[in-house]
């Protein structure tokens, strides 16, 4: 699953959250903020249980590839 981040602030936690906790497999979503990011792996890994990472271009290039290999 594909989903592109377009919603207001209020929307935001619905939308980052919604499709990975009702779809079987990986669910990717394009957003521009990091913070924002970074607060929903932390929300779905620890609140939800759900195994859950993130890419971006402040990653070394040892950290994009783990975050690949664990999606493989």
């Amino acid at each position: 699953m594909l989903g592109v981040q377009t919603l207001n602030t209020s929307s935001k936690l619905l939308f980052l959250q919604l499709p990975a906790t009702l779809h079987q497999g990986v669910t990717v979503v394009v957003c521009p903020l990091l913070s924002l990011i970074q607060d929903q792996i932390v929300a779905l890994t620890y609140k939800f249980a759900i195994p859950a990472a993130f890419l971006n271009s402040q990653q070394t290039p040892a950290q994009a590839s783990a975050v690949i290999q664990e999606l493989r």
